[in-house]
């Protein structure tokens, strides 16, 4: 079943822009959406628990807090973790905000009291709609880590937004998700084959600092990417740099 929203006015395809907040939390501003990733507001120098254990240390700032957000339509949460959901957001996040994820993240969500979590298993899409735009989040294969170590951390997905208006995808964006480098990772260019998917939109890569996969040249590290596939998979894409919090580039279809 489609998420409804209501639209206060009719969207705009000719420009966006993506808002980087700090690790994998971006705001992100197209055709009438607006879309919060992977939200963690923790202050630089406090800890979060990763299970078993574990803590990760934030070493920089957030460019803003919850409070400072723009008005969200929703979330697209790769998993559950602390470092990409952390106490913060879980505080003071609205409890109604829809957040499209997997199953175990929907699971704690709903212990967190949120209760529109739309659960998706890999490949399959939850639509959106706001007016006269359409939003497609599909669920794509994720790995968070080794075999011998992948019981100790939550499941991870990817996922590629296809932004729509009539019968016309006007823009597509790529999110990797926390993931590793793995072979399934090669069945997302043949699924975009396979569904017909592929049209002449430009490609965009916005590596985050540390953190990239890059699919065109099958480099994989830790973390997060955006990118827009193009109908010529030769073609290079463009690449940015977002290098330091309070950073925002504007995308054009």
């Amino acid at each position: 079943m489609a998420i409804e929203l209501t639209a206060a006015e009719h969207a705009d395809f000719s420009e966006g822009e993506l808002y980087f907040v700090g690790n994998a939390t971006t705001i992100l501003r197209y055709a009438g959406f607006a879309i919060l990733t992977d939200p963690a507001f923790l202050h630089a120098g406090e800890h979060v628990h990763l299970g078993h254990g574990i803590y990760a240390r934030r070493e920089v700032e957030p460019a803003c807090q919850i409070s400072e957000l723009p008005p969200l339509d929703l979330v697209v949460l790769s998993h559950h973790h602390g470092d990409h959901f952390d106490d913060v957001a879980a505080r003071e996040l609205d409890k109604n905000l829809p957040i499209i994820t997997n199953e175990h993240a929907v699971r704690l969500l709903r212990q967190q009291g949120f209760t529109r979590g739309h659960a998706l298993d890999t490949w399959e899409s939850q639509e959106v709609l706001k007016g006269d735009a359409q939003l497609r989040v599909t669920s794509m294969p994720g790995k968070h880590a080794p075999d011998h170590v992948a019981g100790l951390l939550p499941p991870v997905m990817g996922s590629i937004l296809d932004f729509i208006v009539g019968e016309e995808r006007c823009f597509r964006l790529y999110i990797s998700g926390d993931t590793l480098l793995h072979d399934r990772l090669y069945d997302i260019p043949r699924w975009s084959v396979r569904s017909r998917e592929i049209t002449n939109c430009d490609r965009i890569s916005l590596r985050l600092p540390r953190r990239y996969l890059s699919l065109s040249s099958k480099q994989m590290r830790y973390g997060y990417l955006l990118a827009v596939p193009t109908n010529h998979p030769a073609v290079p894409p463009q690449s940015l740099s977002l290098r330091a919090c309070l950073e925002t580039v504007r995308l054009v279809s």
